[in-house]
C-alpha cells in the first residue's frame, strides 16, 4: 500500500515519548502494530495512534530502525508491505528499498494498559503547568536514597504542586479527576510537546488525549496524605523588580547546566547568573536594585525565566525567595554567602512573617518533609 511518507513519520514521532532506551520492559523500545495503530510503552509512559496500516500488520518493530529508513526516504509516496514477517518499505517508484525484520513474538504488553472511559475536557495551560512544576521534582539516582514524594507532582483537582524540599511550585487550575494521585516529574514531561485536550483517569493510569488522536497514558501512584504546601505559599518578603535582561541571561546559564539549575548570587552590586557543566560555564551580572543581604541559591532556569516574563518581580524574605500570582506560585529557600542559615535578628519587613527563617527552616518543605508527617504513598 502506498502512504504519505511525511504523515506516517509524524504518527511514529507522536508515539516517541513511550519508548524506553533502558529496556526496562521486554521491546521497550520496539514499535508495536497492532489492529491499524501504533503503540509504545515504557514502564510509566504508554502511547496510542493511528498508523494508516492495515489491521493485517501486526508485530513489534525497531522503532530507531523504522524511524530512520522512514526519514530517509526521499520521496513523499512511501510504499509499505509485510512479507513474511519483514516490512518492506520503498520510495515512490525507486528501486532501493529498507527491510526491517519483526520481532519473533510480540512481548511488550500493550493492551495491559487500561482503556480510558469517558474523556473530559482539560484546561488548555495543562501542559504548560505540568512542566512548569515539575522543575520542582528531582531525580534518584540509582542507589540513591530519598523520599519517593520529591521525584513526583501531585495532581490535585485544583492544582498541579510538587516540592524537592528546598524548591516547591504551585500551579492553580481544574484537573477533571476525582482523586489526587503522583506521577513521576520526569514522566508528566511526556505530554510538553502533545497539547492535550482531553483527559480521564483508570486504576492505574491517567490518560491524555489530543486532537491528533495521540493518546499519551501516564502511570499514577495513589497517595493517602500529602504535605499541606499551603502555610508556605503565604509567606511574603520584600519586593526586588527583575529586569528583562534576565530572562535571556537564565536561558543561557541554563544551556550550559549539567542539570538545568542554574546558580544565583543576589547582593547590593546586582545578581549574577551562572550555568556551569563539565564542558563549560556562563555567567553573566545583571544589575538591579536590592538593598537586603547578600544570598545565594540555586533555582531552574526555567522557572527563573518565568519569574521575569510571567511577574516580573520576586519576593525575597530571610530564607526564601518567592514569585508568582494567584494562578502560579513558586518558591526556593536561600543561603547567605557564608553558607549559615539566615539571621533573623531584625524586624521583619512588612508583610513578612516574623517567624520564617527560625529554627534552621532553610528547607521549604522541612516541618512536612518524611519523618515528620506521615507521608504515605503506593508506587
Amino acid at each position: 500500500m502506498t502512504l504519505d511518507r511525511s504523515e506516517f513519520l509524524a504518527r511514529l514521532l507522536m508515539v516517541q515519548p513511550g519508548l524506553s532506551r533502558r529496556k526496562s520492559i521486554a521491546q521497550s523500545d520496539c514499535v508495536v502494530m497492532r489492529r491499524g495503530r501504533f503503540y509504545t510503552l515504557s514502564q510509566e509512559v504508554a502511547c496510542a495512534v493511528e498508523s494508516g496500516l492495515p489491521h493485517e500488520f501486526d508485530g513489534a518493530v525497531n522503532a530507531a530502525k523504522l524511524l530512520e529508513a522512514v526519514k530517509k526516504m526521499p520521496d513523499e509516496a512511501l510504499d509499505v508491505a509485510l512479507e513474511d514477517r519483514v516490512l518492506v518499505l520503498r520510495s515512490g517508484g525507486r528501486t532501493g528499498r529498507a527491510r526491517i525484520s519483526l520481532e519473533a513474538d510480540t512481548l511488550l504488553p500493550v493492551d495491559d494498559v487500561e482503556k480510558p472511559r469517558e474523556w473530559l475536557d482539560l484546561p488548555q495551560e495543562f501542559a504548560e503547568a505540568a512542566e512548569l512544576v515539575a522543575a520542582c521534582t528531582r531525580t534518584r539516582r540509582p542507589g540513591e536514597d530519598g523520599a519517593f514524594l520529591f521525584e513526583c507532582v501531585h495532581v490535585n483537582p485544583h492544582w498541579l504542586e510538587a516540592s524537592d524540599n528546598r524548591h516547591l511550585a504551585r500551579y492553580c487550575l481544574e484537573v477533571p479527576v476525582e482523586e489526587p494521585a503522583l506521577i513521576r516529574g520526569e514522566t508528566i514531561l511526556a505530554i510538553k510537546q502533545v497539547r492535550p485536550e482531553k483527559v480521564t483517569a483508570t486504576p492505574n493510569w491517567l490518560h491524555f488525549g489530543s486532537g491528533t488522536g495521540l493518546r499519551v497514558s501516564l502511570r499514577k501512584f495513589a497517595l493517602e496524605d500529602y504535605p499541606d504546601l499551603s502555610p508556605f505559599l503565604k509567606m511574603r518578603g520584600r519586593r526586588v523588580t527583575l529586569p528583562q535582561t534576565l530572562e535571556r541571561a537564565a536561558a543561557l546559564a541554563m544551556a550550559f547546566s549539567a542539570d538545568e539549575l542554574v546558580s544565583v548570587r543576589l547582593g547590593e552590586k546586582g545578581l549574577v547568573v551562572k550555568g556551569e557543566s563539565g564542558s563549560g560555564e556562563y555567567v553573566e551580572k545583571v544589575r538591579l536594585s536590592y538593598a537586603g543581604p547578600d544570598l545565594r541559591f540555586r533555582v531552574p532556569g526555567k522557572l527563573l525565566a518565568a519569574a521575569v516574563t510571567r511577574f516580573g518581580e520576586v519576593e525575597v524574605g530571610p530564607s526564601f525567595l518567592r514569585a508568582g500570582t494567584d494562578a502560579f506560585t513558586y518558591m526556593t529557600s536561600l543561603m547567605p554567602e557564608d553558607g549559615r542559615e539566615p539571621q533573623t535578628d531584625r524586624k521583619p519587613h512588612p508583610g513578612e512573617d516574623a517567624r520564617q527563617g527560625q529554627n534552621g527552616e532553610g528547607h521549604l518543605a522541612a516541618r512536612h518533609g518524611p519523618g515528620e508527617v506521615p507521608i504515605r504513598c503506593r508506587p
